[in-house]
C-alpha cells in the first residue's frame, strides 16, 4: 500500500479481496529468478473516476536485484507520483537525477535506480502533518525517507526501477 503510484493525486480506490479465493497472478520460481506479476484495475480516486489500470512485474535476479516494472494503462494526461518507502536509513538523491542510495556507514546499502530520466525525484522523511510522508508509524511514527518520483505523463506509459543490493565490501555485479 505504500510503495505504489497515484493518479492526479488520488490513490487506488480500495476494495477487499475475498480471502478464500486464490490469486490468478503469475508467479514463477526457479533457481536464478523469481518472477510475480499483478494488476490493479479497480480504479483511482473515492469514486473510481480515473479508469486507469497499474500492472506491476517483479523480478528477484537471485541474488543480486530486483526489477520493478510499472505500466500504467489508461488514456489522457495524468500527474503521477511514485512513492516508495525505505527503511530507516540516510538516502541521497545521485548526481544523475535517476537514482537514490542509503548511505549506512559500515552496513548494507542499497541504490535504488529508475528508467524514466522526466521523473523528479523528491526525498521526504518525518512529515508530521498531513499525508505524513516518511513515517513508519508501525514504529512509533520514526522518520523513514520516502522518495516521491513524479511527471505528467500521456497513458499508457512504462517505468522501470533496479534495486540493487550494496554490500560494504563490494559493488553488486549484474
Amino acid at each position: 500500500a505504500h510503495n505504489t503510484v497515484t493518479v492526479d493525486g488520488f490513490g487506488q480506490h480500495r476494495v477487499h479481496a475475498d480471502p478464500g479465493k486464490p490469486s490468478t497472478n503469475p508467479w514463477v520460481l526457479t533457481d536464478r529468478f523469481e518472477f510475480v506479476e499483478g494488476v490493479f484495475d479497480e480504479g483511482f480516486g473515492p469514486d473510481r473516476s480515473l479508469a486507469v489500470q497499474h500492472l506491476r512485474s517483479i523480478c528477484f535476479i537471485k541474488p543480486r536485484a530486483f526489477l520493478v516494472v510499472d505500466r500504467l494503462l489508461g488514456d489522457g494526461v495524468h500527474d503521477l507520483v511514485w512513492h516508495f518507502m525505505f527503511y530507516p536509513q540516510s538516502m541521497a538523491i545521485e548526481p544523475d537525477g535517476c537514482s537514490a542510495v542509503s548511505q549506512e556507514a559500515g552496513a548494507p546499502n542499497i541504490r535504488f535506480t529508475w528508467s524514466d530520466p522526466a521523473l523528479q525525484p523528491e526525498l521526504i522523511a518525518g512529515e508530521t502533518s498531513p499525508p505524513y510522508r516518511g513515517l513508519m508509524t508501525a514504529d512509533h511514527d520514526r522518520a523513514c525517507p520516502s522518495l516521491l518520483l513524479s511527471r505528467k505523463a500521456d497513458l499508457p506509459v512504462c517505468v522501470a526501477f533496479l534495486i540493487e543490493p550494496l554490500r560494504p565490501e563490494a559493488e553488486p555485479r549484474l
